[in-house]
């Protein structure tokens, strides 16, 4: 989803940007910045907004917590249409940008102990041992919020 799409899908449902980013569950601030392509529109951002449109467009279905992407198509200032099919990426393509995703973030990762450490005067192993408690912390925080998810 390009950032001019959602700004067509929000226009289109006759929101402003206050009222979307309350329903996306997004700050109006964070929907400024993925209207204006200053933030990437992940995957699963995409997946938030195109289950806030279809609980929109079929209000009498409830939000599905477990968000399907629906697959919205756009001619010029036309949408399409809509499906709950997944339209992007199967199981296992998704195994693997997951794990291109874990391996950019642990190189990024690197780099920045790297950084830290010459910046700080202090050793590396010592920036690496802090960085990976605190990647052991929110991983089990995220498991939390992904156990009660799925």
């Amino acid at each position: 989803m390009t950032p001019k799409q959602l700004q067509k899908i929000r226009k289109g449902l006759k929101y402003n940007q206050t009222d979307f980013a309350k329903l996306l569950g997004f700050s109006r601030e964070k929907l400024s910045l993925l209207e204006r392509g200053v933030s990437k529109i992940d995957y699963a951002t995409e997946l938030v907004i195109n289950d806030v449109v279809n609980s929109v467009n079929n209000p009498q279905k409830k939000r599905n917590s477990k968000a399907k992407v629906s697959n919205t198509k756009f001619d010029g200032d036309q949408q399409v249409g809509y499906s709950g099919a997944n339209p992007f990426l199967n199981q296992d393509q998704m195994s693997m940008a997951m794990m291109v995703n874990a391996s950019t973030a642990s190189v990024s990762l690197d780099l920045i102990c790297e950084i830290l450490s010459v910046v700080s005067a202090r050793p590396l192993e010592e920036i690496k041992g802090r960085a990976s408690s605190m990647l052991k912390e929110r991983g089990a925080k995220l498991q939390v919020v992904l156990d009660s998810l799925f």
